[in-house]
């Protein structure tokens, strides 16, 4: 059950930003969320990291895919 008389004390904001990354030869996508600021800083680490997204963006080459912030959220967590 949610108490919605909690102290602003229990809680945390929590910001997100979801993220598209998108082939532009084979049409594949992949959607992603990340907490990283700037969002651009986990892009980044696609072009290196060892995932099946990285691994095909190594493949096909970085200047073949694009990428756009779909959404930015900022949400109450609950620390208590």
């Amino acid at each position: 059950m949610k108490d919605d008389n909690k102290k602003n004390a229990d809680c945390q904001i929590v910001c997100f930003d979801v993220y598209v990354i998108w082939c532009k030869i084979t049409n594949h996508f992949y959607v992603g969320v990340t907490r990283q600021k700037p969002v651009y800083t986990r892009i980044r680490k696609h072009k290196r990291d060892k995932q099946f997204i990285d691994r095909e963006i190594q493949r096909t080459g970085w200047q073949n895919w694009d990428w756009w912030i779909v959404e930015k959220r900022a949400i109450m967590k609950d620390t208590a």
